[in-house]
């Protein structure tokens, strides 16, 4: 249930009267509830107070999706915090299964918020991936950010906790002198940062795409693209919609896998176990 002191600073701040609260299954960091209150149905997360953070960083992430005015954003409403605990306010979406034109409006929409130019990789401050602390230095060259801010950290976090090993180290020194060969040259696009299934939504009865928990950032959009695959498989009319609004450099889905290191390396670090072994099979691929 909702503690006390939250409830009582729902009701002061948003003026706000609870009728009952549902809990909303899928996250693994926050607690999650459908609340029925005065202004209809919405959705509130919380935590400890020292998560404050990771809250305040998806309000802004919402919030700059939200300005991009392509994919549906759940309205956030604001933060609130007692002396305990911490809790995040939004909009209430109403996600069903895809239906109709769904994958092609998805594909026709985040091209078109992939092509909003951009003119640095990084962001306008640091964030957070899952529980992950995840570092936005701004830069010009998408190799340096992606080795700098992106692979080379967390693999040397990941070599110092055991999780991989210096011979894992050894092979991403390796294939580092020949990543201009192997990335396209394109500018950098704002991407959503964390869109795998779970964090995308069918909404309007199953027609349309809404997007939620981002990690926003400015990279390579093939980054994005890459990794809703990584654990989900994408019908071809999305990629078909895509290409109409933006289409792909050539050979795009050989350079995925080198992609995904960064998502695999997020897993490795929150997770262990066989993300390892995933990390190691795609980086062997370009060696």
């Amino acid at each position: 249930m909702i503690p006390q002191d939250l409830e009582a600073e729902l009701r002061k701040q948003f003026g706000l009267s609870l009728f009952g609260a549902q809990p909303v299954g899928g996250g693994c960091i926050h607690q999650a509830f459908r609340l029925e209150t005065s202004e209809g149905p919405r959705f509130f997360k919380f935590n400890r107070l020292v998560e404050l953070p990771n809250l305040n960083s998806e309000l802004l992430g919402l919030t700059s999706l939200s300005q991009t005015q392509t994919l549906r954003t759940p309205r956030p409403f604001g933060i609130i915090q007692t002396g305990q605990h911490v809790g995040l306010l939004m909009e209430f979406l109403e996600a069903s299964s895809p239906q109709g034109p769904y994958w092609e409006s998805f594909g026709h929409q985040l091209a078109q918020f992939h092509s909003i130019p951009q003119t640095l990789f990084g962001w306008e401050s640091d964030n957070f991936i899952g529980r992950l602390p995840q570092h936005n230095p701004q830069m010009s060259s998408w190799i340096d950010f992606f080795v700098q801010a992106r692979i080379s950290p967390l693999l040397k976090d990941a070599v110092r906790h055991s999780q991989l090993n210096s011979k894992d180290w050894d092979q991403w020194e390796k294939l580092m002198p020949s990543l201009p060969d192997i990335f396209p040259d394109e500018p950098p696009a704002m991407i959503h940062g964390d869109l795998w299934g779970g964090n995308i939504l069918a909404v309007d009865g199953g027609n349309s795409p809404a997007w939620i928990d981002p990690s926003v950032h400015c990279s390579h959009r093939e980054m994005e693209l890459a990794f809703m695959t990584l654990f989900d498989r994408i019908p071809d009319s999305f990629y078909r919609a895509y290409e109409e609004v933006y289409p792909l450099s050539p050979n795009w889905l050989e350079r995925w896998d080198l992609y995904n290191l960064y998502p695999l390396l997020v897993h490795v670090r929150l997770f262990g176990g066989n993300y390892a072994s995933s990390f190691r099979q795609h980086l062997r691929r370009y060696l």
